[in-house]
């Protein structure tokens, strides 16, 4: 007896982004994915989201009688299950999507953040925590990502500077945090508890957890955070901090142990195009 198993491709699904405008948005995404729209200074695309009232909707795909076109994303999931997004996934989070997907687009430095794990997210609002990946795609001269601290301090020592005064625009909480000069290729691994901030003249993919709490932890002066106590566990106050990879120049086996959060996990081949 011959058993034959039918498989059915599923097509890929395209999606109408979210575009937003921002203070510190710039004029690349537009013309990056070929729209033509009147807005300006537009900071963030969501390409794919599951963020309720912002759920990704399926555009034309130029299928003959799509029966998908239109349906939000939490549709699509409850519909196929995990045909879609895989039957673990489908397990845990049932029709929200986990992720969501950005392109950003920076004029100006943007705030410092901080994100809690699944832990603390838990405890304090019911939901998951918040880690972050950033590749990215352009650059101009001289821009910077901040990430983590360049120099090991004390959890007094932070209070200390979060809650300094900023003067003649700066913040004595830039003086700690790592700087690293950014390139076309470059990727970088945020675990939730880091320090992180997007500098000026950046172009580049986010792919975060969802995090459905409000955010609590901005605020308008990039490199200035005020953090209450015990509000999110810091991971790291110590230096030196994981470095970032990049991709266009492949993946030595020495770099790719830093941007891992578990020194235990050992990544032996990462193809990519």
């Amino acid at each position: 007896m011959h058993w034959i198993f039918k498989s059915i491709v599923m097509k890929p699904f395209k999606f109408v982004p979210y575009l937003k405008t921002t203070i510190w948005g710039g004029e690349q995404i537009a013309p990056f994915k070929g729209i033509s729209t009147e807005l300006q200074h537009i900071g963030e695309s969501w390409e794919i989201s599951g963020v309720a009232g912002h759920e990704s909707v399926v555009a034309d795909r130029g299928l003959t009688d799509d029966a998908d076109l239109g349906k939000h994303l939490p549709q699509l999931i409850e519909e196929y299950k995990g045909e879609l997004v895989g039957n673990r996934i489908y397990e845990l989070y049932g029709s929200t999507f986990p992720l969501l997907i950005k392109l950003i687009d920076s004029s100006q430095n943007l705030s410092v953040q901080v994100h809690p794990d699944d832990k603390l997210a838990k405890e304090r609002h019911g939901c998951h925590g918040k880690t972050e990946m950033w590749y990215v795609m352009k650059t101009e001269p001289g821009s910077k990502i901040f990430t983590g601290l360049s120099k090991q301090i004390t959890p007094d020592d932070y209070e200390r500077l979060a809650t300094a005064p900023v003067e003649n625009g700066h913040s004595p909480m830039e003086d700690v945090l790592a700087s690293y000069e950014s390139h076309p290729g470059d990727l970088f691994f945020l675990p939730a508890g880091r320090l992180h901030a997007i500098g000026a003249g950046n172009f580049l993919a986010e792919i975060q957890h969802l995090y459905l709490a409000i955010e609590p932890l901005r605020c308008r002066h990039p490199f200035f955070l005020r953090l209450p106590k015990g509000l999110v566990r810091l991971r790291q106050l110590q230096f030196p901090d994981r470095q970032p990879v990049n991709l266009a120049k492949g993946f030595p086996q020495a770099a790719l142990h830093i941007c891992h959060p578990n020194p235990g996990i050992k990544i032996t081949q990462i193809a990519h195009p």
